[in-house]
């Protein structure tokens, strides 16, 4: 039986360290985790305690900070990734019917704005790509959605 995205979620929260935070973000490299360790320890030979899942044949070093999450934790990571993936699909969806709208496209780049469904309040502004079509946008509320195709 294949497991649902919710239960790779669960799966991942109870085995990752739950103050992993990703080494990137908005095309910014991370350089430490929420507990304030230095994801670069060692060498390129050493990988990141952290997330085991991307460790495959290195050998982790050592982290007194690692900590998974419970299961009703993990549960409730869960939900909010799975409603957070929903907002900006759907953001998404909305930011290329409006460029469309627009003429915007592969070909035809360009900038536009649109007030944004998933916090209601802010206000996605993009960017589409003459050269692909590809769009980059964010909402001008913090923590809100963005993405770069």
């Amino acid at each position: 039986m294949k497991e649902t995205l919710r239960e790779q979620f669960i799966k991942s929260a109870l085995r990752d360290c739950r103050h992993f935070n990703g080494i990137q973000r908005n095309g910014i490299q991370r350089k430490v985790c929420k507990a304030g360790v230095t994801y670069q320890e060692g060498s390129a030979t050493v990988a990141m305690p952290c997330v085991p899942s991307l460790i495959h044949n290195r050998t982790p070093w050592a982290c007194d900070k690692f900590e998974i999450m419970s299961q009703a934790e993990a549960e409730v990571e869960a939900d909010r990734r799975i409603e957070q993936s929903n907002k900006t699909l759907d953001s998404m969806r909305k930011a290329h019917e409006h460029a469309k709208s627009i003429g915007l496209k592969k070909g035809n780049g360009g900038k536009g704005s649109l007030p944004c469904p998933a916090c209601g309040s802010g206000t996605i502004y993009y960017s589409v790509a003459s050269l692909n079509g590809h769009m980059w946008a964010k909402c001008e509320t913090a923590g809100c959605v963005s993405w770069m195709e």
